[in-house]
C-alpha cells in the first residue's frame, strides 16, 4: 500500500532520478555510438577502396558524404582518411568520384578536427598543418617569393651551426646599422627583430638579404646552408601541401 502524503513525493523524486538516470545512460550510450561512427564508415570505405563497379561506385559517393561531416576523435583516424582520399583522386572509379574527392581534399585544412590535431600532424603533408624542415636556399627562396608570410625560423630548436649567424649577419646589413646592433649586445633573434620589415618574416629576412648579396649563385647556396636554419612553413589556405597537390 502506497502511504499518503509527504511519503507520496518522496516516490515522485525517486522516478524523476531513475528518469535521469536512464537519460545519462542513453546520452552516454549515444556518445559512445557516435565516437565509433567516423572510424566504422572510413573501415567500411578503405574495404571497397580498390573496387571498380557501379555498385561500389554509389557505395563510395554515400560513404564519402557521410565522412565529410563526420569528426574524427584521433590524428592517426584523420590521417587515414586523407591518405585514402588520396588514393581515390589516383584511382577514382569515375568523374563523379573525382570532383568529390577533390572537393573534400581542397577544403581538408578547414575541417575542425584538422585544426584540432594540426600540432600532431606536423610535417605530414596534410593541408593545414605545418612544415618543419631546414630548407635548401633554392627552395627556402621559392618559397619566399610564393609565400612570404610563411617562412619562419624555429629559434626554440637549437642547430649546430648557429655561431655562424652572428658572423653572417655582419655581411648582410649595411654599415649604419651594424654600428647600432654592435652597440646593443642584441643575440641573433634581436638583431633580426630590429632590422626586419615590418610585415617580414625572419626567414624571409634571412633568404632576401643572402639573395641581395654580390656573389655567385652557388656562392649565396654555400652561405645559407652552412647555416642549416630549421625553418617552418607556416599553414595557410595555398601553402604547399600534399593535398592540395595537382600533377
Amino acid at each position: 500500500m502506497i502511504p499518503a502524503g509527504p511519503a507520496c513525493g518522496n516516490y515522485g523524486f525517486l522516478a524523476a532520478a531513475v528518469s535521469d538516470v536512464i537519460s545519462a545512460g542513453v546520452a552516454d550510450c549515444e556518445a559512445d555510438r557516435m565516437a565509433q561512427y567516423p572510424p566504422s564508415v572510413l573501415s567500411a570505405l578503405e574495404k571497397i577502396k580498390e573496387q571498380f563497379d557501379e555498385h561500389s561506385d554509389n557505395n563510395k559517393v554515400r560513404l564519402l558524404d557521410e565522412l565529410a561531416e563526420a569528426r574524427f576523435h584521433n590524428p592517426s583516424q584523420l590521417k587515414r582518411f586523407h591518405e585514402l582520399l588520396c588514393f581515390m583522386r589516383a584511382y577514382p572509379d569515375g568523374p563523379a568520384i573525382l570532383v568529390r574527392v577533390e572537393q573534400l581534399l581542397d577544403n581538408f585544412d578547414l575541417r575542425s578536427d584538422l585544426k584540432k590535431f594540426s600540432r600532431q600532424l606536423v610535417n605530414s603533408g596534410i593541408a593545414g598543418s605545418r612544415i618543419d624542415y631546414a630548407f635548401y636556399y633554392v627552395t627556402a627562396e621559392w618559397l619566399v617569393s610564393m609565400w612570404p608570410d610563411s617562412l619562419q625560423i624555429r629559434w626554440n630548436e637549437p642547430f649546430e651551426n648557429s655561431n655562424k649567424l652572428p658572423v653572417l649577419l655582419r655581411s648582410l646589413l649595411p654599415y649604419a646599422e651594424l654600428i647600432i646592433l654592435d652597440e646593443s649586445g642584441f643575440s641573433p633573434r634581436q638583431w633580426i627583430e630590429q632590422v626586419k620589415g615590418p610585415h617580414e618574416t625572419d626567414g624571409a629576412f634571412l633568404v632576401n638579404r643572402i639573395r641581395k648579396l654580390r656573389c655567385r649563385g652557388a656562392t649565396r647556396e654555400m652561405i645559407f646552408e652552412s647555416l642549416d636554419v630549421p625553418m617552418s612553413i607556416n599553414a595557410g589556405r595555398d601553402t604547399p601541401s600534399r593535398s592540395k597537390a595537382r600533377f
